[in-house]
């Protein structure tokens, strides 16, 4: 069992991946989507089974049968990219 998220993992996930207002001004605009860290992917995985292990636990007491809900994976990629993978199935 994995100990719940810390302040400091809570501030990592909702940080912004940039300073968008100061970068803008003076980058360009890259069309390539931004690539999760390591440490961003662990931390969302820990969220994710945080979540699911919640979930499990009340949607069990809720139907008065054990349910398993576990997080299969976590990936990065863009939204076009979830939304054509979710059309395809």
């Amino acid at each position: 069992m994995r100990a719940p998220l810390t302040e400091e993992e809570r501030e990592f996930l909702s940080a912004p991946l940039t300073n968008t207002e100061a970068e803008s001004a003076s980058l360009p605009v890259s069309k390539e989507p931004q690539q999760l860290t390591a440490q961003q992917r662990r931390t969302l995985s820990q969220f994710h089974q945080a979540v699911a292990k919640q979930f499990s636990e009340s949607l069990s007491e809720a139907v008065q049968q054990t349910v398993d809900v576990e997080l299969v994976q976590v990936t990065d990629g863009t939204y076009s990219q979830f939304v054509h993978s979710r059309s395809q199935t």
